[in-house]
């Protein structure tokens, strides 16, 4: 004889898209459209044609490679790990529904303000492309601060990299700002170059970043044994000075700085 159950069935309440999602989705599209599609443009344009390019458009291929991939890839990312390495909970909906809109919107409309003539009121959306881009930087660096000040144990050489890094980003966004206002209205801003951002971000942030990663990560797939509390230290200092050199090298086009500057990255990169 044969007994049925009956129950009643429990819905499963609908699980939310990892918070890594959007951003890794739009830095892949970013980098294959106006990332790498315009460098093979201007490439062809420069190389075949023989044509002259605007530098506005070398400027867009540049920073859609760096804040709109290595940037929203990064941000992304670190949603996804930045709470578990310092044992927090994870960030709410609500804040990575924000970072998103300004985040991969900043990055559309800085890339749509180098377009010049092409696009009608571009500077406008130069602008307003810098301000979101600057927000999603700050508001990101604020939320690492909560998972920092969280932490109740001492700091290791993987979270003093991550602070780092979104500090260097927030610094990255801030001249970019900066660059794009005194590029629209001159003033005293007008000095600012556009190399301090990307000596901010790329060596600031993303090497920040993935120097971070590296020490967990890293060092765990290589087997590598892991080096003692002073010497991580050390390594953090040393890439840190380097970054600021970088970064002040390219804000004063110092040749002789900027050779120093290089030379401290190299050894940096050396150390670690």
């Amino acid at each position: 004889m044969r007994i049925a159950v009956l129950g009643a069935r429990v819905p499963t309440p609908p699980v939310a898209p990892p918070a890594w999602r959007p951003f890794v989705i739009a830095a892949l599209v970013c980098t294959v459209t106006a990332g790498a599609l315009t460098g093979a443009i201007d490439l062809w344009t420069l190389r075949v044609s023989q044509a002259p390019v605007p530098v506005d458009h070398h400027r867009g291929h540049g920073f859609a490679q760096l804040f709109g991939f290595l940037g929203l890839f990064t941000l992304g990312i670190s949603l996804q790990l930045a709470p578990r390495f310092f044992g927090q909970g994870p960030a709410s909906r609500a804040l990575v529904r924000r970072l998103a809109w300004s985040g991969i919107g900043g990055v559309v409309c800085f890339i749509i303000g180098r377009l010049g003539a092409l696009v009608p009121g571009s500077a406008v959306f130069g602008l307003v492309g810098a301000w979101l881009v600057f927000v999603t930087q700050a508001t990101w660096a604020r939320l690492v601060w909560s998972f920092w000040t969280g932490w109740p144990h001492e700091k290791d050489a993987l979270q003093k990299f991550l602070l780092a890094g979104v500090g260097w980003w927030t610094v990255a966004g801030a001249a970019l700002l900066a660059w794009q206002v005194g590029e629209q209205f001159g003033g005293p801003l007008a000095s600012v170059p556009l190399e301090v951002a990307w000596a901010a971000a790329l060596y600031g942030g993303t090497g920040s970043w993935l120097w971070g990663i590296f020490f967990r990560a890293g060092l765990c797939t290589l087997k590598v044994r892991r080096p003692k509390e002073a010497a991580q230290a050390q390594l953090f200092v040393a890439w840190q000075l380097a970054v600021a050199l970088a970064v002040l090298a390219a804000g004063l086009f110092v040749p002789w700085l900027s050779a120093v500057a290089q030379l401290a990255l190299a050894g940096g990169v050396a150390l670690l």
